[in-house]
């Protein structure tokens, strides 16, 4: 009999194997792996840092930036900037005063980024007024110049008792005495002396003298001259070289004067059409033009004119600006040549091609550092959201930067960050603005060593720069000249393009700087000539309006036709062909003129110039005689 099998047997026995314990014994990962998932995530850190850079933008040094400059580069930069005025009497108007995010940060696409900048002087501050009637002319200018006074007028007046530049009178055309501010009016009149038009004074030579020397002369004299512009490639633009009365002639404040002012050498207007802008540039500079390009999409050959804004064969002088129209394809730059640029100059050609640029390895290149690759070649075209990423590296020597033009303080702070030493050698001048650099001893774009020395030559003056006042009016320019301290020489011209009141040219362009104290010439457009009524006058009269309005460009001719069916004196006009009308430059004009011989009536000569007697009978056909003889009584 089987023995029977004990429970506690059976637990004791060796299970089999599908009954034992399972161990877990844990595998083991792969090293090889680890790491490229490491460096995957690296290279994707890497990436998103390389866009998020590219995304932000170099804040750049505004510091004396034109408000205009600003809005530029806003437009095209950064939209999220907003741009604080405030009042300050001490910084000209629309000059930045500051910036919240200092030059060199990075700067993201949203964030909040401001400049402030100068809204010139507060209109409304109270000014105290001096004892003007004890000032003189030149006591005057400088009060209103240094309070910035753009409501005060000086008008001048002839008086037998008021010594000349001493005050008059003056009367307010808005404020008082006691509660004056600086945006109020008053008019200054001003003694010009006594009117003595039979004083007689030397004629001096004008040669090689400037517009604004003659017209200044001309208002101390209170003489009229009228200025012809003339090409004449001998005499230096701007220099007068020709004048209507001898010098040492002795003349009077009747007398009519005329000079001629160089315009240089005349060029014809050479064609650009077609041309590529390498091409374009290089005529330009073999004829000494002055050239701006502008890109404009177009289906034209690409980086080629397609438009010039002075025709073919027009004559122009060097100094004006030629515009050319570039093609450019539709959503495509040319990429240029950025090899051997420091990134100032990386900037501006950039800016030139709308191109869109990442600086690599800028900060460890520091100041000296230049372009030496770039990550698309020049010549090649790309769409216009690519990027073109230039390598920088440290360069051991420095190029010379363009310092004319600069101020001492923009200088040294542009040579500090190239490593260059400067030297300034200062000059007196009456020509540049106060502090600013008018010659370097190493001319731009040459390379010394780091740490080598420039020679820098420093104007010692002021000046003003001066504003674009084409199509501005009169009273504008007269008032901004008043505010600035500009004696402004209004010179006007009968002119059929610009309507009468308006401004169209000035003897300096505009941004240039006019020294304190000199003239500012511009030309007042008269429009278009009244021809008055001449009925009953004399021929005499109507011909010394033609020579006045002449004077002032107009170009009016006379013809004139003898009537001998009336029964008015000889020489009196007796009916004319335009009359009360408002007409075009360069228009003739029919005069009907007394030829009856009823006789002329004698006009009394005694103290009258000799040539005025001689004139008076010529235009009424009277024969005299001169007779000459010594007198104690008249000159």
């Amino acid at each position: 009999m089987e023995k029977q099998k004990n429970f506690l047997e059976d637990l004791s026995k060796e299970k089999p194997e599908s009954f034992r314990e399972e161990v877990f014994v844990p595998v083991q990962k792969r090293p090889g792996r680890i790491i490229a998932t490491l460096i995957a995530i690296v290279i994707v850190i890497i990436f998103f840092t390389f866009i998020l850079q590219l995304s932000k933008i170099t804040v750049p040094d505004m510091s004396k930036w034109q408000l205009e400059d600003v809005q530029n580069w806003v437009t095209k930069y950064h939209d999220n900037t907003q741009l604080n005025g405030v009042y300050n009497k001490d910084i000209s108007q629309n000059i930045v005063i500051s910036q919240d995010i200092k030059p060199g940060k990075k700067l993201k696409k949203n964030q909040t980024f401001t400049i402030t900048y100068s809204l010139g002087a507060d209109p409304q501050e109270a000014i105290v007024l001096p004892e003007i009637k004890n000032m003189s002319l030149t006591e005057i200018k400088t009060w209103i110049s240094d309070n910035q006074l753009g409501g005060i007028s000086i008008k001048y007046e002839t008086s037998e008792v008021i010594q000349k530049d001493k005050v008059i009178t003056y009367e307010f055309v808005d404020g008082s005495a006691e509660e004056f501010l600086r945006k109020n009016r008053m008019a200054i009149y001003v003694s010009s002396g006594s009117e003595d038009m039979s004083e007689t004074f030397q004629m001096p030579d004008f040669y090689g003298k400037t517009r604004a020397e003659v017209t200044q002369w001309a208002k101390e004299q209170q003489i009229e001259v009228t200025i012809q512009e003339v090409f004449n490639e001998y005499v230096e633009y701007g220099k007068v070289f020709e004048q209507s009365i001898k010098k040492d002639t002795k003349i009077t404040r009747k007398d009519l004067i005329t000079v001629d002012i160089s315009r240089g050498k005349s060029i014809q207007m050479p064609e650009f059409l077609g041309m590529s802008r390498s091409e374009a540039t290089e005529l330009a500079t073999i004829y000494g033009m002055n050239v701006f390009f502008k890109l404009e999409v177009s289906n034209e050959e690409v980086d080629t004119v397609i438009r010039q804004d002075i025709a073919e064969g027009t004559e122009i002088d060097q100094k004006q600006m030629i515009t050319l129209q570039i093609a450019k394809e539709e959503g495509k730059i040319l990429v240029p040549n950025f090899t051997g640029l420091n990134q100032a100059e990386v900037n501006n050609l950039a800016g030139l091609y709308g191109l869109k640029v990442f600086l690599r390895n800028l900060e460890e290149a520091g100041a000296n550092g230049i372009v030496t690759s770039q990550s698309i070649a020049s010549g090649e075209r790309i769409k216009e959201k690519q990027i073109v990423t230039l390598e920088f590296k440290e360069s051991k020597t420095v190029t010379i930067p363009n310092f004319i033009g600069m101020t001492k303080n923009e200088a040294t702070v542009l040579a500090k960050n190239l490593s260059i030493d400067l030297i300034f050698n200062e000059v007196e001048t009456t020509k540049t603005l106060n502090q600013t650099i008018t010659n370097q001893n190493i001319k731009a774009n040459n390379q010394i060593g780091v740490g080598e020395s420039v020679l820098l030559t420093l104007a010692i003056n002021s000046g003003i720069r001066v504003k674009n006042m084409w199509n501005m009016s009169l009273k504008e320019a007269q008032a901004w000249a008043t505010q600035k301290g500009i004696t402004l020489n209004v010179v006007d011209n009968y002119n059929s393009e610009y309507s009468a009141g308006e401004l169209y040219y000035q003897d300096c362009n505009a941004n240039e700087w006019l020294p304190i104290g000199k003239i500012l010439t511009v030309y007042h457009s008269l429009g278009f000539v009244m021809v008055e009524d001449f009925i009953g006058k004399t021929k005499s009269d109507i011909l010394k309006w033609r020579d006045e309005i002449n004077s002032k460009g107009a170009n009016i001719e006379l013809s004139f036709t003898d009537d001998t069916n009336t029964a008015k004196e000889k020489g009196v006009i007796t009916g004319q062909s335009i009359k009360g009308e408002l007409v075009a430059l360069d228009r003739s004009i029919r005069v009907w003129v007394s030829a009856t011989d009823n006789g002329v009536l004698i006009k009394n000569f005694d103290g009258a110039e000799l040539e005025d007697f001689k004139l008076w009978c010529d235009i009424n056909d009277i024969p005299y005689i001169v007779k000459d003889y010594y007198s104690d009584t008249y000159e």
